[in-house]
């Protein structure tokens, strides 16, 4: 029984085969990830894998979205990533004023289930953005518009009833 083992374990290491797998990226200069090991390899390059065993490449550059392919691969191929760039986002936190707790909060037109304060709102950097405040009941309301650069964060204030009309003179 034992030499039925040993030629056994002998067969299955020699059935192990590799393949290349040639790792691109669009754009280039992306850190490529093997089965989550750094594999400290960047786009493009060449990677010896198992053949027909599954493997996971993440492929991964500052200001992008992560690409992953989860893949057996069986002879020598490519693996080409398109890259999407992440959103930037700018953060706010949104304060309210004269407000009571049946008070609505809106961005861009979107109900928050939120209720104030709402900290680290992200939104979209680099485009106006509309924070608004109703007050169902009371029917008073407030408005910012806000433009954020990437990584800003800003607090914002929502005072209800101020107005021209609410203005005391």
């Amino acid at each position: 029984q034992d030499t039925k083992l040993a030629i056994k374990g002998v067969n299955e290491q020699a059935s192990t085969s590799f393949v290349k797998v040639s790792v691109n990226s669009n754009p280039t200069g992306a850190h490529i990830f093997l089965d989550d090991q750094d594999t400290r390899l960047y786009t493009p390059a060449i990677i010896t894998v198992t053949a027909n065993k599954e493997v996971k490449f993440l492929i991964r550059k500052d200001d992008f979205l992560d690409y992953e392919v989860h893949k057996k691969f069986d002879q020598t191929t490519q693996v080409v990533a398109t890259l999407q760039p992440t959103t930037k986002a700018g953060y706010l936190n949104i304060y309210l004023s004269n407000g009571g707790p049946t008070t609505k909060i809106y961005v861009n037109g979107k109900e928050l289930a939120e209720k104030a304060p709402v900290m680290k709102y992200a939104i979209l950097a680099e485009n106006e953005s509309v924070i608004k405040a109703y007050n169902p009941i009371t029917e008073l309301s407030d408005e910012v518009k806000i433009k954020l650069q990437p990584g800003e964060s800003k607090n914002i204030e929502l005072i209800l009833g101020r107005s021209k009309e609410h203005i005391k003179k």
